[in-house]
């Protein structure tokens, strides 16, 4: 097809003729010769690859945005979503052949991505030679409020190819011109409804964009479509409204010729909260419920449909995210109306961008497993439910009768005593209410709008109200996003229990703070982006969730709320400890910023380096780089002003330890603001580098290389060989300072021997708090005491993760008590992320082994740390990747020839780096066997008599580099480490005699 076109462009005789064809005629004729082409391109593939009978595997998890793309059939199914992405250029991942267990020794050496709608090829890529299948960028614009599918296709370095694999997405408005034709709805009503009838024309496609700053659900010809809770992301609404999509063609099973009706319901969240609008934070807000909608209806004949709207005052009369929603079932509502247009003075004034995370599904619904009559007092039931949960409650439809009012109050933990929702001063998670007549016995209790942290809800009914209190009354229902989970991770033997508690609590907690589509501390009392919590558990997420999309939206809204203004002063290019808004963020007539402590906003720059890392998303980097420059700017400009050798700005300090919190921020803020200075210039150094900013990265790198001789200088305590000044804070300043590389070789040696004294001493027990806890177990691991990091993990009694668990815990907490503490009066949520973070991220990247050595996974090291004696003596452990997944599965043998069985899976294009223990065995009594083929174990590396430090190397294993000549096989610090490709190996190390 383009072939056709540019030979068109080259002959103007032909030009001139297809000038004179009317659009209908050229149409078809465009149509024919797409059709032609695809069959003769689809034939030639076919010939290819089954004229050579070596197919290779059809290309898997397609995704567009690094959001999953479903093919067409799953949509028309009704087993998959349309997935919706807000730019005209976006970019095409997939994974060339198996996710799970590819071919040993497969590669990629060339692939293709074509673009069709209504099966017209818009863009094709031709066979382009490449090995990477993912972030391939789109070349044609694409038009808004469309519907696309793209096919993959790759070859590998024989020739050989794969079959087409399919994909379906949306592009949805990305211009101003394409929201011409919407609306501004709100002014006091909340309901609106959408009636188009096609008069017999079959509906090929229609779709519905709400911006709602408020959140929005949607019902179609009285059924529900996506998710009913209606939470929407919270953004800083003067810059940015995030858009949903809805997919409200007819489904299979009514007619597509037939009249239909769409209802929408708005609510306030937290575009109205009185604790956004009368808060620090100076975001823009407004006093009722408003949207931007967009309805698009495509009719067969290719016309578009007339719709009718019309708008009322619905049944929620107020609604917040923290209070909770009230909503009136008992009046009359009102009659439809003609609709109200939100005046401009009323409406938010930010980007329309479409939200590019998964959805809220709100199908994961949970029972509970208790339901008691509160003593004492009447008309109360408290139910209790297995886990803590994140979203609301709904009340069964029969189970309540009367008039009057049911509250359902949300808490996390309930004093049956006191009957309140804490163990001490107390607070609820908001309060659900509704007003209910006769009638109100038909339908299910269900808010909308709002969401609460809990594992118990209060039911209590006003008189006049009888509510029948079964157990299975009331349920529970998750309202988060629908992340895939991304890593799995199993343990046998010695705290094998401990470990897979905790990795279950840590999960359930990032989950849990995502709930309004960005990373929060917690999701029942403040539901606050604080840029430090997302710092310290940024890469357990990106270990355990799917996050690309959730971690660039929160990267965006940190670049909207940092300023680039003179009048800022030197504090220019500083951003908020939170966000959205700038409850925090420096003024130009402070001498000191407040609030603006840098182990909390070197998230900036630390988390998209992590994006790198995890993700290679190098095109959202690049665009954020100009403002992360701005950031790293004025921390070095201040310093200047201050005369200090490193930035260290601090507010919070070592947040939630175990020390006294008026001994703590002082005694730990400016060292620890330090060092995660030097860790944000160290991911500015990363950064520069990966975009092509040579100039920059090496000045980074020369500043960050005096830094570091600079902190080793001014914060080493040779009274205490650490760098703390109390034996308190030993434990986190030493390993935060060990991450670092500030410290030299001398200091290094003496302040980890006393971190690992003091841990010693403290029977194996925690001080860490919020920054420290990120580091200590991987620096144990890292500097040879592996054995002291699993001790430390397994710990059951207080201060400890164990502790937790064995007081019944199913998510993190936010002290290690659980309690109130003197120093910080409000009672500690136990749904708080920070405390989870370095453990949740050691558990794969050293009891698993699993890293990305470089950018995307295109090098991987597997290199599990296996203590003789301590911990587990299995781990199965999976992390999903760009290119598929990585999997490391370990096994100790005990009194047994066998030393250590290690079977790893290396995706298609990823080099593997796998470290072989031998824990502590001399290499002159080792052997290494491959064995994926138990019938034919294969030696790869043998002692030798006459090299026994160096063995010898067998060099016939498929995938394995040569030994010799591509260091396939070596021997580093007492360790076998082999390189291999794609595929699955599993290697045995034994005792020689």
């Amino acid at each position: 097809y383009h072939k056709q076109t540019r030979m068109v462009c080259r002959m103007p005789s032909v030009l001139r003729y297809f000038i004179t064809l009317d659009c209908d005629t050229l149409s078809i004729m465009l149509k024919i010769s797409a059709t032609v082409c695809r069959t003769l391109a689809l034939c030639c593939a076919v010939s290819a690859t089954t004229s050579e009978g070596n197919a290779l595997d059809l290309p898997t998890r397609l995704m567009v945005e690094y959001l999953d793309s479903p093919t067409p059939e799953d949509i028309h199914e009704g087993v998959a979503t349309v997935v919706v992405i807000g730019t005209a250029f976006p970019r095409f991942s997939f994974i060339p052949g198996s996710n799970d267990y590819p071919t040993k020794g497969a590669d990629v050496a060339a692939y293709q991505v074509v673009v069709f709608q209504e099966q017209l090829p818009l863009w094709d890529s031709g066979v382009r030679k490449s090995n990477t299948t993912y972030n391939i960028r789109c070349g044609e614009a694409l038009g808004g409020d469309g519907t696309y599918t793209w096919t993959a296709q790759y070859w590998d370095s024989t020739g050989h190819a794969s079959s087409l694999a399919r994909g379906h997405f949306d592009v949805g408005p990305v211009t101003t011109r394409d929201w011409e034709d919407s609306y501004w709805l709100g002014a006091g009503q909340n309901e609106f409804r959408f009636q188009y009838n096609p008069n017999g024309i079959n509906i090929t496609r229609a779709r519905l964009y709400v911006a709602s700053p408020g959140g929005s659900t949607v019902i179609v010809n009285d059924n529900s479509v996506g998710d009913q809770s209606g939470v929407s992301a919270w953004t800083d609404f003067s810059k940015t409204v995030a858009y949903q999509s809805y997919d409200i063609t007819p489904k299979p099973g009514r007619s597509v010729k037939e009249a239909q009706t769409v209802d929408l319901t708005i609510g306030g969240g937290m575009w109205t909260s009185e604790k956004v609008c009368n808060s620090k934070s100076n975001l823009q807000c407004g006093t009722s419920a408003v949207a931007r909608v967009l309805i698009s209806v495509t009719l067969a004949d290719g016309s578009l449909g007339h719709v009718k709207v019309s708008g009322r005052r619905g049944r929620i009369i107020a609604d917040d995210p923290w209070d909770g929603c009230t909503t009136d079932l008992a009046g009359e509502v009102q009659a439809w109306q003609t609709p109200r247009e939100v005046p401009i003075s009323a409406r938010p004034t930010g980007e329309l961008r479409a939200l590019q995370v998964p959805y809220v599904s709100g199908d994961h619904m949970v029972r509970a497993v208790e339901a008691e009559q509160q003593p004492g007092i009447t008309h109360t039931v408290v139910y209790r439910f297995p886990e803590m949960v994140v979203g609301h409650a709904i009340v069964r439809k029969g189970s309540v009768s009367g008039a009057g009012n049911v509250s359902l109050t949300f808490c996390e933990v309930f004093n049956k005593t006191s009957g309140q929702c804490s163990i001490d001063t107390g607070f609820n998670s908001g309060v659900d209410i509704f007003l209910i007549g006769p009638s109100t016995s038909q339908v299910d209790l269900r808010p909308k709008f709002t969401w609460h942290g809990f594992q118990y809800v209060v039911v209590q009914v006003t008189r006049g109200v009888s509510f029948q209190g079964d157990i299975d009354d009331l349920s529970a229902v998750w309202t988060v996003p629908t992340i895939e989970e991304s890593a799995h991770i199993s343990f046998t033997g010695k705290g094998a229990e401990t470990l897979a508690s905790i990795d279950r609590i840590t999960k359930a907690s990032q989950i849990s703070n995502m709930a309004g589509y960005i990373p929060t501390d917690c999701p029942t009392r403040e539901k606050h982006g604080w840029l430090g919590d997302a710092q310290v558990v940024a890469v357990e997420a990106m270990y355990n969730l799917w996050a690309p999309g959730v971690y660039e939206l929160f990267l965006n809204i940190i670049r909207d709320e940092q300023p680039n203004s003179t009048s800022y002063g030197p504090y220019n290019g500083f951003v908020p400890v939170v966000v959205p808004g700038t409850w925090g963020a420096p003024g130009p007539t402070v001498d000191k910023p407040p609030a603006a402590d840098i182990s909390w906003t070197a998230a900036y720059p630390v988390i998209a380096a992590s994006l790198l890392r995890f993700y290679d998303d190098v095109p959202a980097v690049r665009a954020l780089y100009p403002h992360l420059k701005l950031w790293t700017a004025g921390q070095l400009r201040v310093a200047k002003l201050l005369n200090e050798s490193v930035p260290d700005y601090w507010d919070f300090g070592d947040w939630c330890s175990v020390e006294d919190r008026t001994m703590s921020r002082p005694g730990t803020g400016p060292i620890l603001s330090a060092a995660n200075f030097l860790l944000a210039l160290e991911a500015m150094v990363d950064i520069a580098d990966a975009i092509g900013a040579t100039l920059d990265r090496d000045v980074y790198l020369r500043t960050l290389e005096t830094m570091r001789s600079s902190y080793d200088r001014e914060f080493y305590n040779a009274s205490t060989e650490s760098y703390a000044a109390t034996a308190v804070e030993v434990q986190s300043l030493t390993a935060t300072t060990l991450a670092t590389g500030a410290a030299s070789d001398e200091h290094r040696t003496r302040a980890l021997a006393s971190m690992v004294a003091d841990v010693r001493q403290r029977d194996f027990h925690l001080t860490v708090g919020a920054v420290g806890q990120k580091f200590l177990l991987s620096e144990l691991s890292a500097n040879g005491e592996h054995d002291v990091a699993l001790k430390v993990a397994t710990q059951t009694t207080f201060p400890s993760w164990g502790h937790w668990i064995a007081n019944g815990a199913t998510t993190c907490w936010e002290n290690w008590s659980g309690r109130a503490d003197a120093t910080h009066p409000p009672a500690p949520t136990h749904n708080h992320i920070f405390l989870c973070g370095g453990v949740g991220e050691w558990l794969y990247t050293t009891v698993a082994g699993i890293t990305p050595a470089a950018r995307g996974y295109s090098r991987v090291r597997i290199a599990p740390h296996i203590s003789k004696t301590e911990g587990p003596n299995a781990v199965n452990a999976s992390v999903q990747t760009l290119r598929g997944k990585v999997h490391s599965n370990w096994i100790r043998h005990e009194n047994s020839t066998a030393i250590v069985s290690l079977h790893v899976v290396v995706p298609v294009n990823s080099i593997g780096l796998i470290h072989l223990p031998t824990l502590g065995h001399a290499l002159d009594i080792v052997a290494v066997f491959e064995t994926s083929e138990a019938s034919h174990p294969t030696p790869l590396w043998i002692h030798g008599s006459a090299q026994p430090a160096r063995g010898a190397y067998v060099l016939d294993v498929e995938g394995v580099a040569s030994g010799n000549t591509h260091s396939g096989v070596v021997v580093h610090d007492n360790t076998v480490v082999i390189t291999a490709s794609a595929g699955a190996y599993t290697f045995d190390v034994t005792r020689q005699h």
